[in-house]
């Protein structure tokens, strides 16, 4: 039975099915690179920056962000919608209207409908790709495909790399483009990998060498580290 990896956890716990993890595509059937992190709250407060929202980038890594609150939300009851000028609203409909296709006015302010709205659309597209993807490589075939997919470490296997999957999208696209008109939207669902025991033993072995929160070696809490008082002069 697939379980979701050790790090997803406690949040498919807590959401279930509210929880979705979607990627970006581009026109060209490849997928959209985003470093920069956004966070926004009941569309009161938007953080924006480099940095990964866990301890060892708020406390051990060199990042760069800024959270934005609007004060005239401070007074508002808790279900109150925010003003349509604030910031972290605008921001929100901005980015939904991009990954959706659509204009800003037709971003949905109620969050089931937004939800909704979301899944629908990455779900519409996803079909739209399979269609022209034919059937996927089985058995020995797919663990071919999976060893040619592998990141190169040398700039001319990368390069062939990244030629040999825009290709493949290339194809997929033409396809997909002959047996109907593309879905608006750049919106992917990506699903959780299945692991293998062996597999989920290596890679939590991998994550406390890596340490990717930061939290080896510390003993104080992330929230201690939030509140701590400021120096004195």
């Amino acid at each position: 039975m697939a379980r979701p990896p050790r790090r997803a956890r406690p949040i498919r716990e807590a959401g279930g099915d509210r929880v979705v993890v979607f990627g970006l595509t581009n026109d060209d059937g490849l997928p959209i690179y985003v470093h920069s992190k956004v966070c926004i709250i009941d569309d009161r407060w938007a953080s924006v920056g480099s940095d990964n929202l866990n301890r060892r980038s708020w406390s051990s890594d060199s990042e760069i962000a800024c959270f934005v609150t609007d004060e005239r939300t401070e007074s508002l009851a808790t279900d109150a919608p925010a003003p349509d000028d604030v910031f972290p609203l605008r921001l929100r409909r901005l980015l939904c209207a991009e990954h959706l296709g659509i204009e800003e006015d037709d971003v949905p302010d109620d969050p089931h409908e937004l939800f909704d709205l979301l899944v629908d659309s990455a779900t519409a597209l996803d079909k739209w790709y399979a269609a022209g993807a034919g059937d996927q490589p089985r058995g020995i075939r797919r663990t071919v495909a999976r060893v040619h997919g592998r990141r190169r470490r040398t700039p001319w296997s990368r390069r062939r790399g990244r030629d040999r999957a825009a290709r493949a999208a290339a194809d997929i696209l033409e396809r997909s483009t002959g047996l109907a008109q593309r879905p608006p939207g750049q919106l992917r669902l990506l699903t959780e990998p299945e692991l293998t025991a062996p597999q989920r033993t290596i890679a939590n072995l991998l994550t406390n060498v890596f340490d990717p929160d930061g939290s080896l070696g510390r003993r104080e809490s992330l929230c201690r580290l939030v509140t701590r008082a400021p120096a004195e002069d």
